[in-house]
């Protein structure tokens, strides 16, 4: 669970003022390792990108049209790629598994 951060500042200000950072959790009701790692790290990480993926959509249809039977693994060898990308990939594209499009 995420906190906002004008949350995050007010916990910050409480200690900056002198309380202890277990009498501030126990206050907020919040763990007192998450107000420990606000204090090493004030700020918040963010999201990171998720890079972009190797098997291109339309080529993975065109596939899954041609190749309706196969499993995961097959479709996976021709696109020189793991599973769990193809398996990742269909669940982009909403088709589940074994379906004819």
């Amino acid at each position: 669970m995420t906190y906002c951060r004008q949350f995050r500042q007010k916990i910050l200000n409480d200690i900056a003022n002198g309380e202890t950072w277990r009498a501030v959790a126990k206050r907020y009701k919040i763990s007192k390792f998450t107000v420990y790692s606000w204090i090493k790290n004030p700020h918040p990480k963010g999201f990171t990108e998720r890079k972009p993926s190797k098997i291109d959509d339309e080529a993975l249809l065109k596939d899954i049209e041609q190749y309706p039977d196969d499993y995961q693994w097959e479709s996976a060898r021709r696109f020189n790629c793991s599973q769990s990308a193809i398996c990742y990939a269909l669940k982009r594209l909403k088709i589940t598994h074994k379906k004819r499009l």
